[in-house]
């Protein structure tokens, strides 16, 4: 056999005490260590990153990602509490392992801490759709890559829900027409609550549930409160659809006798209008966006004071005038799908209503018609992600069964427990013993391999390069037994031959250490056996005995309940689930080790016949 390994000689080229290079002998023992340090970064990586779930009690997650580049939502502005609204149905959500109710749904921020504010629209279990508006504290322009994370899976959480938390101060009020009858309410923490809604509730709108009014003159009344002042501008946002093109109907009315801020529809032309008569303002939008009749649109106005107003038709500026003047606040109520009188009435539906006491940007605008689409670019549900409660045995169900562990459960427990170490601490010294010794084999029998001959390397003190190798050991003892026949060393290069009774010796000598050596390399192997055969037969016995308990103390009570068995069952099962925890690693570990010893075996055996026959090549008649 060739063997090339880089072993030094002496300058008489008989081999003798050999010396690798210290950095070569540091490198080997250092690879164990490295290989350590990365398996136990990986690991804590994994801790690491399993801590960064939010909360372990819930069991499952979807993160929710924003995009407003070109390709998406194509916002360029940055939004700041923006009201997002999130559809989750049965294709990207699984209604199953979420609360009937919902209550338990979370929406956390991308950095994986901060619950955010939300409330439902509408969470339909049945027909497995949902829509929840979530309050985003920034969404960059021109971005995706921001997020916020969907949590849900635990039956304990109550609900959490905070409407009016949802929207910003500037948010006047929010309706969602999601009434069956009476007036709508506001979702807003101002709490404007119309008074009057006579017709048309329950239609399946865009968002939800909407209004359909029939054009007689129903509206919506807004009670006028000192709340809406709107100093600082303005701004009206709906979904609208037509039935037709009729005369000029209002959409929005807030009028006096000298003031009114009006959204309307000339026909099939949406505008917005502000008249203030003690100043002399009168100012009305272009009228050249038109609605398409049957087809739901959305429909905004803002008004900057001392800059301008502007009309918007689903998200695109349809319309702007300057606005030189503050926004007038009439002393009327408001009223929205026809005047307070019932003129100008409105026919066709309406859906999710929005009043600000601020002229909303137009990155704002095109962003809330982006959101509130039903096929929305705006934001997309990725993926769902199992947490520790949501695989087969929830974290919450592991707390129950600890509690129910009788004394004796937990003392086979802890013996199985007690085996488990062992059998660690066994197989990673075994590891690293067997890694050494096939490091140290290898350079031996490279020096072995280098020369003809037997006497290539002189062990008198053992070299350190070699301490590890049971072959070498082999070679030595041989080798020292015949220097203490008393004939001394026979060597072949000067023509001498070896005395047959001190060669018999040395293959003595070298048996006896092959079978120390074999001892040596199968020490600790008997407790990984144990454990494997009685790991599991201690986890049976603890179940057995368990199960027997709890129908013994189910006879002593005379009845039987199901909900006080159970985690006494489910604590007897621990016991061989415990064990089979322990025995199946023990398994792999111990298979892997026999069939490395079973190597370290075969190569002592050659190299034991192998030396032997160079011996009786170089054996005379005794003297």
């Amino acid at each position: 056999m060739n063997r090339r390994w880089d072993v030094r000689k002496d300058d008489t080229g008989i081999m003798g005490k050999q010396t690798r290079q210290k950095e070569s002998s540091v490198s080997i023992r250092l690879k164990p260590a490295i290989l350590i340090m990365l398996v136990t970064a990986f690991l804590l990586a994994g801790v690491l990153d399993a801590s960064a779930w939010w909360d372990d009690k819930w069991g499952f997650r979807k993160k929710i990602s924003f995009d407003t580049t070109p390709g998406g939502a194509d916002v360029k502005e940055h939004l700041t509490d923006f009201p997002v609204l999130v559809r989750l149905h049965m294709g990207n959500f699984d209604f199953s392992k979420a609360k009937e109710d919902g209550s338990d749904v979370r929406f956390i921020s991308f950095d994986d801490k901060t619950p955010l504010k939300f409330h439902w629209d509408e969470y339909d279990r049945a027909n497995e759709i949902a829509l929840a508006w979530v309050k985003i504290p920034r969404v960059s322009g021109g971005s995706s890559q921001d997020f916020i994370w969907v949590y849900y899976g635990n039956r304990n959480a109550p609900s959490t829900q905070d409407s009016g938390g949802t929207y910003d101060a500037n948010q006047l009020a929010v309706y969602h027409l999601k009434e069956k009858e009476g007036a709508p309410r506001d979702s807003t923490a101002y709490n404007h609550h119309p008074v009057e809604l006579t017709e048309g509730h329950g239609l399946p709108s865009i968002i939800g549930s909407g209004v359909s009014l029939s054009g007689s003159g129903a509206k919506i009344v807004i009670p006028r409160t000192p709340a809406m002042n709107l100093a600082t501008g303005f701004t009206f946002s709906a979904w609208v659809r037509i039935h037709g093109p009729g005369g000029d109907a209002r959409i929005l009315s807030w009028e006096d006798e000298e003031r009114s801020i009006v959204v309307g529809i000339d026909q099939d032309a949406p505008y917005c209008r502000v008249i203030n008569a003690s100043e002399k303002l009168s100012l009305t939008t272009q009228k050249s966006a038109a609605l398409t009749p049957g087809t739901w649109h959305h429909v905004s106005c803002a008004v900057e004071p001392n800059k301008r107003m502007a009309l918007f038709l689903d998200g695109a500026e349809a319309g702007s005038v300057e606005f030189p003047s503050t926004v007038p606040e009439p002393a009327a109520d408001l009223a929205v799908g026809a005047t307070l009188k019932g003129d100008f009435p409105f026919g066709g539906d309406l859906d999710e209503i929005h009043l600000a006491k601020v002229g909303r940007k137009t990155g704002w605008l095109k962003a809330l018609h982006r959101t509130q689409m039903p096929e929305s670019p705006f934001a997309a549900v990725a993926e769902e992600e199992v947490g520790e409660s949501g695989g087969a045995l929830p974290t919450f169900y592991v707390s129950t069964i600890v509690k129910n562990i009788s004394l004796d459960g937990w003392m086979i427990i802890g013996l199985t427990l007690l085996l488990g170490l062992f059998s660690t601490l066994i197989f990673l010294k075994k590891s690293m013993t067997l890694y050494f010794a096939r490091k140290d084999d290898e350079a031996f029998l490279d020096s072995f391999d280098a020369e003809t001959g037997i006497t290539k390397v002189a062990p008198e003190e053992e070299p350190e390069e070699f301490e590890n190798s049971p072959i070498f050991k082999i070679y030595q003892a041989g080798w020292l037994q015949l220097n203490g026949t008393g004939n001394g060393p026979r060597k072949p290069l000067e023509g001498q031959c070896l005395n047959r009774r001190a060669v018999k010796s040395s293959k003595s000598a070298m048996e006896r250490t092959f079978a120390r050596e074999s001892q040596k390399l199968n020490a600790g192997l008997i407790v990984l056996t144990m454990t494997i055969s009685g790991g599991p037969f201690l986890g049976l016995l603890g179940t057995v005995w368990g199960v027997m308990n709890t129908f013994a103390a189910m006879a002593e009570a005379g009845e039987a309940n199901l909900a006080a068995i159970a985690p006494g069952v489910a604590s007897a099962l621990a016991t061989t689930v415990f064990g089979l925890i322990v025995a199946i690693p023990s398994l792999f570990a111990y298979n892997y080790l026999v069939v490395k010893v079973k190597s370290f075996t075969g190569n002592m055996v050659h190299f034991l016949d192998e030396f032997s026959a160079r011996l009786d090549e170089c054996t005379g008649d005794p003297r």
